[in-house]
C-alpha cells in the first residue's frame, strides 16, 4: 500500500493475448474512463461493450503517459495474479508493485515501490509513466526517501508471479516466483545500490481471503483494486546508501500490488492498513471509511502457523469497527493503534505500537502517515505473544475536479 498522485489521462496498448473481458463505460465524477467494475457503487453505466482486450502475460510501458481511456483489470479471470492491471497509463490511471522489510526490532525499514503513474510527486511538469520510490528508516531513524524516473519499463507473468525491469539512468528489477514463494529486488542507482529477497510464509490472498488461481475479484474499496502475493515473510536486504552499508537480516516482509483507474481521492475518505508478525500470528488489515462518512470497506487476514484462519472483505458501517487509534493527549497522530479478528467462534486482540515515524505528507486533515514498530497481543483470554509490523494512516480532502 502507498500514497497515490492524482492527475488525469489513457489508452491501451497490450502485447499477449490470452482472454477476453468485458468493459464498461462508466461516468465517474463527470470524467469518462473505461473501467471493470463489479462495484454496487455510484456507477451510472452508459453501456456495455464486448472488447477484444487480451490477459497480460508481458507488456510494455513507454516514457510518456497518454490521453484516452485505460482497460483496468478487476479479477484474475482477465490478468494473471500479480501480472499488469492497466493497459497503458493516463493521468489517472496506476498500477503499483510494493515490496517492504522490517527489522525484527521493529526499528528500521526498507521499501521499495515500482509505479506505473503520472509522476507529480517527483517532477511536477514531466510525463513519464514510469517510476521508483525508495523508502528507508536508519537505524538512526533518518529517513531516505527518494525516488527516480525510469526510461521504460516492462513486466512479464510466469505462473502466478511476475518480473519486472524498470530501466533507464537508474534501474530497478524485481523477479518473482511463479508460485509466488519467493522475490528479489535489485536496485542500482545514483548513491543506493543493492538487493532485497523475500520468502513467503503466508498464502497469497486477493481481498476476500482467496488464493490464487480461484479466479476471485480483486475489488477492495471503490476505484481500488488490490492482491498481497506475500501476506507476512522472511525478509533479508544489503543495500549501501550514500556510502554506509544498511542491512536488515531475518527481518518481516510483505509484497502486494494495488491498482485503479482513478486516482486516491475517488477511492475513499481514509483508511488503516497494515500488516504484522507477532508469534504464530501473521496479519494483515485494511480499514476504511468512504466519503458518506458511513460505509466502511474492509479485508482482514488472520494465519497461524502459515495457516490460514480467518480471511475476508466486508461491506459494513461505521458501527463495525476492528481498527481504532489509540487515543493520544498531546500530539495530533495516535501512539498506535486497536486491532480486533472475529472467527471461528473466537477473538484475537493485537497492539500495533508506532515506535518510529516513517514516511510522513500533509497534516491531520489530509494525510499520509506510515510507521514500524512492535506488535503484540493474541488469543483474547489466552497468552502474549510478540512481533513486529508495519502500518499506515491515510486521509484523502476528497474527490477532486469538477
Amino acid at each position: 500500500m502507498f500514497h497515490i498522485p492524482r492527475q488525469d489521462r489513457s489508452e491501451p496498448d497490450f502485447q499477449d493475448h490470452e482472454f477476453w473481458f468485458l468493459l464498461t463505460v462508466c461516468r465517474i465524477n463527470k470524467l469518462h474512463r473505461f473501467v471493470v467494475s463489479d462495484s454496487p457503487q455510484c456507477l451510472t453505466v452508459l453501456f456495455v461493450v464486448l472488447l477484444a482486450i487480451p490477459l497480460l502475460r508481458a507488456d510494455f510501458v513507454p516514457h510518456l503517459i497518454v490521453v484516452g481511456d485505460v482497460p483496468v483489470v478487476t479479477s484474475e479471470a482477465q490478468s494473471t495474479f500479480d501480472g499488469p492491471k492497466i493497459g497503458a497509463v493516463n493521468g489517472t490511471s496506476y498500477d503499483t508493485w510494493y515490496f517492504q522489510a522490517t527489522s525484527a526490532d521493529g526499528k528500521t525499514s526498507a521499501l521499495i515501490n515500482f509505479w506505473r503513474s503520472a509522476i507529480d510527486e517527483i517532477e511536477p511538469d514531466d510525463q513519464a509513466a514510469s517510476w521508483v520510490e525508495i523508502d528507508v528508516i536508519l537505524p538512526n531513524t533518518t529517513i531516505i526517501d527518494r525516488g527516480f524516473i525510469s526510461n521504460t519499463s516492462s513486466v512479464t507473468a510466469t505462473g502466478f508471479g511476475a518480473s519486472g525491469v524498470w530501466s533507464g539512468n537508474e534501474n530497478a528489477t524485481f523477479v518473482g516466483a511463479p508460485d509466488l514463494s519467493t522475490f528479489t529486488i535489485q536496485i542500482d542507482a545514483a548513491e543506493f545500490n543493492g538487493s532485497l529477497t523475500i520468502r513467503s510464509t503466508t498464502p497469497a490472498q486477493y481481498p476476500g481471503g482467496e488464493p490464487p488461481g480461484s479466479n476471485a475479484s480483486a475489488y477492495l474499496a471503490p476505484n481500488l483494486y488490490w492482491t498481497n502475493a506475500i501476506p507476512v515473510g522472511v525478509a533479508h536486504c544489503q543495500f549501501t546508501i550514500n556510502g554506509e552499508l544498511f542491512e536488515i537480516k531475518g527481518g518481516l516482509g510483505y509484497h502486494d500490488q494495488q491498482w485503479g483507474g482513478l486516482p486516491q481521492e475517488a477511492t475513499v475518505r481514509s483508511w488503516y492498513w497494515g500488516h504484522a508478525q507477532a508469534g504464530p500470528y501473521s496479519l494483515v488489515w485494511f480499514d476504511s471509511i468512504a466519503f458518506d462518512g458511513i460505509t466502511k470497506y474492509s479485508s482482514v487476514y488472520l494465519a497461524e502457523n502459515g495457516t490460514i484462519i480467518t480471511a475476508s472483505r466486508n461491506v459494513t458501517t461505521t458501527n463495525d469497527t476492528f481498527v481504532l487509534p489509540i487515543p493520544s493527549q498531546n500530539s495530533s497522530f495516535p501512539p498506535g493503534f486497536y486491532i480486533n479478528f472475529n472467527g471461528a467462534g473466537k477473538q484475537w486482540s493485537f497492539v500495533a505500537q508506532n515506535d518510529v515515524q516513517g514516511i510522513h505528507s500533509g497534516n491531520v486533515e489530509s494525510n499520509y502517515t506510515m510507521w514500524v514498530g512492535q506488535m503484540r497481543g493474541g488469543e483474547v483470554d489466552s497468552d502474549i505473544v510478540y512481533g513486529t509490523g508495519e502500518w499506515e494512516w491515510n486521509v484523502n480532502p476528497g474527490p477532486v475536479g469538477p
